[in-house]
């Protein structure tokens, strides 16, 4: 078959599977994806994520991470609510449902079987934070959007609330035109509306974010992080809520990310009397399960003071 009929199939497949937007790129980052990269690592805004520092040539050679791969198929799924849970703090969409790993892993594992059925010498590896895969430069390279002012892939169809998922092939398909165009424009609401100032011209400065001191560390929330903070117990969304892109989305579909009943345990008292294998048995299979009883409690605490 021809390369044009097996990028074909492959779109079709990867629709089939439940992912709401496609895109194909060949297993290169372009240059300037990489000095934005080195520029935000030198000027310190991964803030104490060492494993942001590890594995540079795997992360920067998308080649070394599967010998072999010829294509890259960059996949998405939109995460976005039709409502919000009724809860006493502010959590990011994200963490309404199940962990998005797994769906989507799961999906991603369906589709490569799919694909072996109609190319029988296929090799492939899906990827889903399992490696590191710069996934937003490869899907900005794939047709599926630009990388906004505040760091998210912003698709203009589906907003910045999507999932982004790679999965590795051998195979020689067509790729789609990279997005070489930002339809951010002037607009700087995502800047202005950042309650810690985390938003820079040269990208995000983790140490400044909220989503980072509310899940990527265990160490108390400094002061002036915390003063500028609503209530924010997990994550933060506030740079894409007010996002233009987002105005007018469509609420997803899927079963898994609706608010689960985890989101009733979430109050002091709840957690306090909750023995650690309790909480896991609740928490299983969300995001919060990663955060741990200890570190919620924590940021209750602070909250509440």
């Amino acid at each position: 078959m021809s390369i044009a009929k097996n990028t074909a199939i492959v779109k079709l497949l990867a629709h089939e599977a439940g992912f709401d937007l496609i895109g194909i790129t060949i297993p290169e980052v372009p240059e300037s994806h990489l000095n934005k990269y080195y520029s935000w690592l030198d000027q310190g805004f991964a803030a104490k994520m060492g494993y942001m520092h590890r594995n540079i040539d795997l992360r920067t050679n998308p080649q070394k991470l599967f010998e072999g791969v010829k294509s890259i198929l960059v996949l998405a799924l939109s995460y976005y609510p039709e409502k919000h849970p009724d809860i006493p703090y502010n959590i990011s969409k994200y963490a309404y449902g199940r962990d998005y790993h797994k769906l989507i892993k799961s999906r991603g594992k369906t589709l490569q079987k799919q694909l072996k059925i109609k190319f029988p010498n296929l090799k492939s590896r899906v990827f889903v934070d399992s490696a590191p895969v710069m996934e937003r430069s490869l899907a900005v390279q794939s047709g599926l959007g630009w990388i906004g002012k505040n760091s998210c892939l912003i698709n203009r169809e589906k907003g910045s609330f999507v999932f982004l998922a790679s999965l590795f092939l051998n195979i020689e398909l067509e790729p789609d035109s990279a997005y070489e165009k930002s339809y951010c424009g002037n607009c700087t609401k995502c800047i202005d509306a950042c309650p810690t100032s985390a938003i820079t011209e040269a990208g995000v400065d983790s140490s400044r974010c909220i989503s980072y001191h509310t899940i990527e560390t265990s160490e108390k929330i400094p002061a002036e992080i915390l003063k500028n903070m609503d209530n924010q117990l997990f994550g933060c969304d506030i740079c894409q809520d007010v996002c233009p892109w987002n105005q007018k989305l469509t609420a997803h579909t899927e079963a898994d990310f609706l608010p689960g009943k985890h989101l009733e345990l979430l109050n002091e008292d709840a957690l306090k009397n909750m023995s650690e294998e309790t909480f896991r048995d609740h928490f299983a299979g969300t995001p919060f399960l990663r955060t741990g009883k200890a570190k919620l409690l924590q940021s209750m605490a602070q909250l509440s003071d």
